[in-house]
């Protein structure tokens, strides 16, 4: 018997490409997709679109009540939101996946994430994996996908390797992820998911493999990197939005999740909650990084300088 997953796609004036994306999910071999749709006040055709398609389809779900309005922290909140949704509503459900609405997945990206994740069905699990990026066309790959999962704690202070459109996580962990109102904060889903999991040593599966087109073009919400996603006109803003991000979700991992947490994790989480105002504290930040990352000179001389700026 073919395994549900429930996929959540996170919908935005998506008209151009949401209906390839949408078939891309139903094409998908040796599992049962649910597809549950969000749709984050869309200007367009999108709920048109995405109505229609669940009107002829019974794995396709756009429930009301999730649907319609901004959410006050954006896409991350919205998958949150979705995953909420998804846990309570399919108790069938042993994982779930994340969708962007202009992607393309190839027909087992969801049967090798499960094949990957089934040993683990009785502990916390994540799946995530490389991708192909693409151009608009799904024809030319624009350049390669260079992912430094190290599977240490390291990987938390350093920048986000796991991107949402790739993972799979399993039920245990959408359940103790969802203890929190996760949804109440302004951080990506994928941040949160791949630091939470490091933090609690849950298993955590990284699969060198692509089986996503993942589409370039001039709309994207976000990009496979930085340089893609900042531009100068909305430069300053990201950078405030960010700068002290790590601490922030820091302070919310201790006070949600104390008791899952590693004590490594208890250990540097404080220390970053604290860094600001406590300076032997970014010192150790600093020595804990060097000696136990496996990251290059250059990456822990960013890291270094972060620390020493007050940008965590």
């Amino acid at each position: 018997m073919n395994e549900n997953v429930c996929v959540l796609l996170s919908a935005f004036n998506g008209e151009e490409f949401i209906d390839h994306q949408i078939d891309s999910i139903q094409k998908q071999e040796n599992v049962s997709p649910i597809l549950l749709i969000r749709d984050d006040g869309s200007s367009d055709n999108t709920v048109k679109i995405v109505t229609d398609l669940a009107n002829k389809n019974p794995n396709i779900f756009f429930p009301g009540e999730i649907n319609g309005f901004h959410c006050d922290h954006g896409i991350g909140s919205s998958f949150f939101t979705l995953l909420r949704y998804a846990v309570k509503n399919f108790p069938d459900c042993t994982y779930f996946s994340f969708s962007d609405q202009d992607d393309y997945w190839l027909p087992n990206k969801l049967c090798v994430a499960v094949n990957q994740l089934s040993s683990y069905e009785e502990e916390p699990a994540i799946y995530f994996s490389k991708k192909k990026i693409v151009d608009a066309d799904l024809k030319n790959e624009v350049q390669a996908d260079t992912v430094l999962f190290k599977n240490n704690f390291c990987d938390y202070l350093g920048q986000n390797q796991a991107f949402g459109c790739t993972m799979v996580i399993n039920r245990k962990f959408a359940e103790l992820l969802l203890k929190a109102p996760i949804e109440e904060y302004p951080f990506l889903h994928d941040i949160v998911i791949f630091r939470l999991a490091t933090c609690i040593g849950a298993k955590i599966i990284f699969d060198e493999g692509a089986y996503i087109l993942y589409r370039q073009h001039g709309t994207n919400v976000t990009g496979p990197t930085d340089s893609k996603v900042i531009t100068k006109d909305n430069a300053k803003k990201v950078f405030h939005k960010r700068r002290h991000y790590l601490s922030l979700l820091s302070q919310i991992f201790l006070d949600q999740y104390k008791n899952e947490l590693l004590s490594d994790a208890v250990m540097v989480l404080t220390w970053i909650t604290q860094y600001r105002s406590k300076p032997s504290d970014g010192m150790r930040l600093i020595g804990y990084f060097n000696k136990n990352s496996d990251r290059g000179l250059k990456e822990k001389g960013k890291f270094a300088a972060k620390v020493m700026l007050r940008a965590l």
